[in-house]
């Protein structure tokens, strides 16, 4: 035998003592939890009983108490309607509404009605019942309360409950008072024992749990034992002796649990005791449940046998586990080498396609620079049109030309928003038309027109009333058009009071012509130029030709502006985002380099990505996956300085430049965006928001330029994106 055979088998016989010791600490450690399992098992199932045995005793005293009024409440209700001395002829009617109050309460025994001088007027009794005891019962009761009634003046009085070994009754006494006087009564006898057993019964207490249904003075009013009706608790005590050391804790506290211990024949017997009380007519009342913990406990053994052989299959599975390990573990080495070339290839991948956006965006801006050339084509060709039209009218043709000059001579390269625009238009064509006395030019918002510049008339006025947008679609704007008293012409959509105010402020014009503006069909914006009534100038075909050519061409001129706008938007801003794009963050970047090498002041970057975005893209939906770049930027708008800027520099890549701004404050502003991702994850049920960073500040030392400055930035991106994943924290 060799040496690498012997060193071979050395390994195996130590692989093979290592697994043998492994096996015996995982079963030392199996049964003690098993141990420890079963001993808070045991505990946590008593506890459970216990709630439950409390919830049991509140909803038996809540259902009888509602029980006991809804009797009362029956009777009162009855002596509201009835309460006087019914005629013979009556008779009907009262039995039939005792009937009926005997039928809804079937826990009644009797109920009788006597005038104030002890006459029996009406009595219904059920069949079963003991007719003498009740009428001794009821007569005690009477001249108990009789008196008391006579001279109080209430609702409902309740006697002491009668309780024996045949019989637990409780009364309800309803009087009947006729100015202040007492002219007769009800009295009625419950079955208590029956109300109990019902409510005992819905509860499913087991025939091992002791009930016991007392009074504060100890009498038993309902017992699941039939031998103990009738008793007190004194004379309970003889067979349950620890039950009157509980006692004074039922009649001082309303509910509670306890614990005791009977010997039954030398057996030692331990209970879980609850009770609960309520009051009527200031008298206590207790329920008290309990049950042997031996009765609790016994569901835990049928767990227990269940525990030994999940413990033996545990057992089984952790010695297979270990053998796998030991034999697996050049697999597992080779799965992670393909996982770690899956990550390169994702990131190549990604590269590509952050290559492929850009190539994307590339040819946009191409396809917005024709557009403009053939705009520039199409104006040039109309201009030639219109000097080949009006070469015979040499004054037509100088005003056309002026309106060429005066329209060619707007800077479009610059980036002017509408309105301004607008407004310079509006300033071109008065001085083309300079017989207009007046003048506006209006732009059409969703309801309603916004005037923005004017020429003799109350430009603040016209803009409170809020011109319905409807308002001007009397006549054709779609052309140049001439109207006569434009004042006159009907408005529709404006109210009558607005069109009072309207009319009363508006100047009187003799002709007015006004045309819109249009891109791609879809009206922008009008100009209106007027004639005062008492001018002699008027406005004729010239002048419309001459209006007619300003608008065509002041047509091409707003097409241009919007695809100038268009153009700037695309070769600045991210088209999904809004951000900026690489090629204007790294223009920004490299200024507040320049700036701080002058000043020295602090720059530094944050180089942010978005985890998990092409899991996203490929399992949730592109549509899914661009909502959450959508919100990784709105939320890192919301906490940045104005100062500022944000750009998006890849598909899942973003770059934020804090001018004037060391690191360790960059830090604290990355702080504040990352709580309100945390935020934000709460409350999305479709996916969270998981980003890794690395923020690094400019020097003149270590960092010299933007490249490095975004290199240190981005490296530690991937330290933290790295550090995730080595905690298991990069998983989907």
């Amino acid at each position: 035998m060799n040496n690498n055979q012997k060193e071979n088998n050395f390994n195996n016989k130590k692989s093979n003592i290592i697994i043998l010791v492994i096996i015996a600490i995982t079963l030392i450690a199996i049964y003690f939890s098993y141990y420890n399992l079963n001993r808070k098992s045991t505990e946590k199932n008593q506890q459970s009983y216990l709630n439950h045995q409390k919830l049991q005793t509140t909803t038996i005293i809540t259902s009888i108490n509602n029980s006991l009024h809804d009797i009362k409440h029956h009777l009162e209700s009855f002596a509201s309607l009835y309460g006087t001395i019914f005629e013979e002829d009556d008779y009907d009617i009262y039995s039939s509404v005792f009937a009926s109050i005997m039928e809804s309460h079937q826990n009644i025994h009797s109920l009788k009605y006597y005038t104030k001088d002890m006459e029996l007027l009406y009595e219904y009794t059920l069949p079963q019942t003991d007719q003498q005891k009740m009428d001794n019962l009821n007569n005690e009761w009477i001249n108990s309360y009789l008196p008391i009634m006579s001279n109080n003046q209430r609702k409902s009085y309740i006697p002491m409950i009668h309780s024996d070994s045949e019989n637990q009754c409780m009364g309800i006494i309803i009087p009947f008072y006729k100015n202040d006087e007492l002219q007769s009564f009800i009295i009625t006898t419950l079955d208590l024992n029956k109300i109990v057993n019902e409510y005992i019964k819905l509860a499913n207490i087991p025939p091992v749990t002791e009930v016991f249904f007392v009074d504060r003075y100890g009498s038993t009013i309902y017992s699941n034992n039939n031998d103990d009706y009738g008793k007190t608790i004194f004379e309970l005590n003889r067979r349950m002796s620890p039950l009157l050391e509980i006692y004074n804790q039922f009649i001082t506290t309303k509910s509670g649990s306890d614990d005791y211990t009977i010997n039954n024949n030398g057996d030692r017997i331990e209970y879980i005791l609850s009770w609960d009380s309520f009051t009527i007519e200031s008298r206590k009342f207790i329920l008290t449940i309990s049950t042997p913990k031996s009765y609790i406990n016994q569901n835990l053994e049928v767990v227990s046998e269940w525990m030994i052989l999940l413990n033996i299959v545990i057992t089984v599975l952790m010695i297979l586990f270990i053998y796998l390990t030991f034999k697996l573990r050049n697999k597992n080495l080779i799965q992670l080498k393909n996982h770690y070339e899956q990550i390169a290839n994702q990131k190549s991948k990604e590269y590509y396609d952050s290559q492929k956006t850009l190539t994307e965006q590339n040819i946009d801006l191409q396809e917005a620079y024709e557009k403009l050339e053939n705009t520039n084509k199409q104006l040039l060709e109309k201009k030639w049109a219109l000097e080949q039209s009006y070469s015979n009218n040499q004054i037509l043709a100088d005003r056309l030309e002026n309106i060429i000059n005066l329209i060619t001579s707007i800077d479009m390269t610059s980036a002017k928003s509408l309105e301004d625009f607008l407004i310079e238009l509006f300033d071109t064509v008065l001085k083309v038309i300079p017989e207009a006395d007046y003048g506006s030019v209006f732009l059409y918002k969703k309801d309603y027109i916004k005037y923005l510049k004017t020429k003799g008339h109350d430009m603040e006025f016209l803009n409170s009333l809020k011109v319905p947008s409807e308002a001007f679609s009397q006549f054709d704007r779609s052309r140049s058009t001439i109207v006569e008293h434009i004042e006159n012409v009907p408005l529709p959509g404006m109210s009558e009071e607005k069109l009072k105010i309207f009319e009363e402020k508006t100047l009187t014009m003799k002709q007015s012509i006004t045309f819109n503006l249009t891109i791609n069909d879809k009206k922008i914006a009008g100009i209106s130029l007027d004639i005062a009534e008492k001018s002699e100038k008027s406005f004729d075909e010239t002048t419309i030709q001459i209006m007619e050519a300003f608008r065509e061409l002041s047509n091409i001129f707003l097409k241009i502006q919007s695809y100038q706008l268009e153009l700037n938007r695309k070769a600045t801003y991210d088209s999904l985002t809004g951000t900026y794009n690489r090629r204007i963050i790294l223009q920004i970047l490299g200024q507040n380099i320049k700036l701080a090498k002058r000043q020295n002041q602090p720059v530094s970057v944050c180089f942010i990505d978005v985890d998990k975005l092409k899991y996203i893209n490929d399992h949730l939906g592109h549509r899914i996956g661009d909502s959450l770049l959508i919100n990784v930027t709105r939320i890192i708008k919301e906490n940045i300085r104005e100062m500022d800027s944000l750009a998006r520099i890849g598909g899942d890549e973003f770059l934020i430049v804090f001018p004037n701004c060391t690191k360790e404050k960059a830090e604290e502003i990355w702080q504040r965006i990352l709580e309100d991702f945390k935020k934000f994850n709460e409350n999305n049920k479709f996916y969270s928001i998981e980003v890794s960073h690395g923020i690094s500040q400019f020097d003149k030392v270590h960092v010299k330029n933007v490249d490095e400055l975004i290199t240190e930035a981005d490296e530690k991106m991937y330290k933290e994106k790295n550090r995730k994943r080595e905690e298991g924290n990069d998983k989907p």
